[in-house]
């Protein structure tokens, strides 16, 4: 298998692209997904079209113009000694999408149909497993049809363990999680999504180190922001009746959290030194919020409408928390997560991004929604205040 080795899709493999293509409709005609992992392959004229648009979906703005708004890379899996391709494989930057959270995973990919069964879709995903650590992504969703005992095995021989099988419009699917081995950069801070994949890594840093200096505001998963007061008197009431003794509040509002994550409620992002979540930022539409600005973590806040009168998704996104591990305030790790809001957000066609920081800070403690002085230094200015909250927009017009 040392021959084989994954190449970006390039005018040098045009003639190879094209054979597997035909191959593909040849031999795969009554398949439904026969080009799983080739992006709009069967739709294109020729090779170059192809390759163009292999191009595009890297980028995470191009991508958009063919309704795709999670950048993804496509690679050719090559025999060296003929460059033969063997197969293809797509990796997604992210899954923080419903459809790829639900069963579309991280990967897509498709062997050429005269090579199948010679191991070659093991070794394919080895190798793409390879470039998704490179990409910064440390836990892998894959998922394949409950009979597709091949795509099952390839799985399992690359470590996948098995989370759950779902329906998917009357189809049993299978959903399995790879780690991914292998230690990055420790001497780089590396911002990720929070998504499926490194939902783990937000509840290890929520268990383990954001409260470590004993802080008043733990337990917490930062996802009360998006409940209306009712909603969180109905977690209380449901944790007093739990079976849990002390831990009935934080329990409760864990799995809640965790049950917005898969449904793609709670979003932002986390920093990382090395493999580990040493910062948060929880950042989102305005309008998926109940409130901003701060409010006592240990009382049932007031409502506070979900947006200004007439706002509409995709116009505003707002900032609404950080939490830096004690060990690691001061190292700039919230300016490296607003820098990352930002960037997306403006990728993402924002027309503004919205912080509420606090005018009257006593202490650390009360400073989650961040420092009035990180928005300043990012280019924020005051709109508006409301009570001791300064609202703080940034125009990316």
């Amino acid at each position: 298998m040392e021959r084989l080795f994954l190449a970006e899709p390039s005018v040098e493999y045009s003639d190879e692209i094209w054979a597997f293509r035909d191959e593909i409709l040849r031999y795969d005609a009554e398949i439904t997904d026969r080009f799983a992992g080739c992006f709009h392959m069967e739709k294109c004229s020729s090779p170059e079209e192809w390759i163009e648009i292999c191009d595009r979906l890297r980028d995470s703005v191009k991508c958009r113009d063919f309704g795709v708004i999670v950048p993804s890379h496509e690679y050719l899996l090559v025999y060296n000694p003929d460059r033969r391709i063997l197969g293809i494989i797509d990796i997604r930057e992210h899954i923080d999408h419903p459809i790829l959270r639900e069963y579309g995973g991280h990967m897509g990919y498709t062997i050429r149909p005269t090579e199948r069964g010679k191991g070659y879709g093991k070794e394919m995903l080895r190798l793409a497993l390879e470039k998704a650590r490179d990409m910064g992504i440390r836990r892998v969703l894959v998922t394949c049809d409950a009979d597709n005992h091949s795509s099952e095995a390839v799985i399992l021989a690359n470590g996948g363990l098995l989370h759950d099988q779902i329906d998917v419009d009357g189809t049993p699917v299978k959903r399995y999680w790879i780690d991914i081995k292998g230690k990055m950069n420790a001497k780089n801070i590396v911002i990720r999504r929070l998504d499926l994949s490194t939902s783990p890594d937000f509840f290890d840093f929520f268990d383990n180190r954001a409260f470590s200096d004993g802080s008043p505001n733990a337990p917490c998963y930062c996802n009360l922001w998006h409940m209306s007061s009712y909603e969180i008197t109905e977690l209380r009431r449901k944790a007093a009746t739990a079976d849990k003794g002390d831990d009935n509040w934080k329990e409760t509002l864990r799995a809640s959290a965790m049950d917005m994550i898969e449904k793609g409620i709670l979003k932002g992002y986390l920093a990382y030194e090395g493999d580990t979540a040493i910062g948060w930022c929880n950042s989102n539409d305005r309008i998926s919020y109940n409130r901003v600005g701060e409010f006592y973590i240990s009382e049932t806040p007031s409502e506070d409408l979900p947006a200004e009168e007439g706002l509409r998704k995709g116009i505003i996104k707002s900032v609404v928390c950080f939490e830096v591990a004690p060990d690691f305030r001061g190292r700039g790790i919230a300016s490296k997560l607003l820098e990352r809001v930002i960037k997306d957000a403006s990728t993402e066609g924002y027309q503004y991004i919205e912080a509420y920081p606090n005018a009257i800070v006593q202490d650390a403690f009360s400073a989650f929604t961040g420092p009035r002085r990180l928005y300043d230094k990012a280019g924020f200015t005051e709109s508006r205040r409301k009570d001791h909250i300064v609202i703080m927009r940034k125009s990316l017009l």
